[in-house]
C-alpha cells in the first residue's frame, strides 16, 4: 500500500479494540472498533499529504462505533467528510428480528450524517459483511 501513492484508504475488519490514532512510517491510522473484542472495526489510513488537510479541517475524528466512523478533510474549495463504513446485510429471512442490526445501522449512519454541514461534499468508503 504505501507505495501506490493512496492518499485515503478505508479498511473493514480492522480488528482494533476502542477508537484511537496510530502512526505507521509516515502514515496516520484512525480506528473505531469493538470495545469488548477483536471482531469487525472500521479504520481510515491516510498519507502525510491527507493528514495536512485533515488538520487544516481542526483534526475531527469521529469514530461512532465498530461500524462507523468519519473525519474531516480541507480541500481547496471546501470540506470533504469521509466515512469508513462496515454494514451489515440483511440475512434471507426477513423476519424483523433478523433485519434488526441493519436498521440499527442505518439509523446510526443516518444520524451521523445529519450532523455534518450541509456544505461538505460527502464520500461512503467501505464494505458490507457478509454471513
Amino acid at each position: 500500500m504505501f507505495d501506490k501513492h493512496i492518499d485515503l484508504l478505508a479498511l473493514s475488519e480492522s480488528r482494533w479494540w476502542g477508537h484511537g490514532t496510530t502512526s505507521m512510517q509516515s502514515y496516520t491510522i484512525l480506528h473505531s472498533g469493538s470495545d469488548s473484542s477483536h471482531s469487525g472495526g472500521v479504520a481510515i489510513i491516510f498519507s502525510p499529504h491527507a493528514r495536512v488537510a485533515w488538520e487544516a479541517a481542526g483534526s475531527i475524528f469521529k469514530p461512532i462505533n465498530g461500524r462507523i466512523m468519519y473525519i474531516r478533510l480541507k480541500s481547496h474549495l471546501s470540506y470533504i467528510t469521509a466515512f469508513a463504513i462496515y454494514a451489515p446485510i440483511n440475512p434471507v429471512t426477513s423476519t424483523t428480528e433478523a433485519n434488526q442490526p441493519s436498521e440499527n445501522f442505518y439509523n446510526e449512519l443516518h444520524s451521523a450524517m445529519a450532523t455534518i454541514p450541509a456544505t461538505d461534499m460527502v464520500t461512503i468508503l467501505g464494505d458490507s459483511m457478509h454471513e
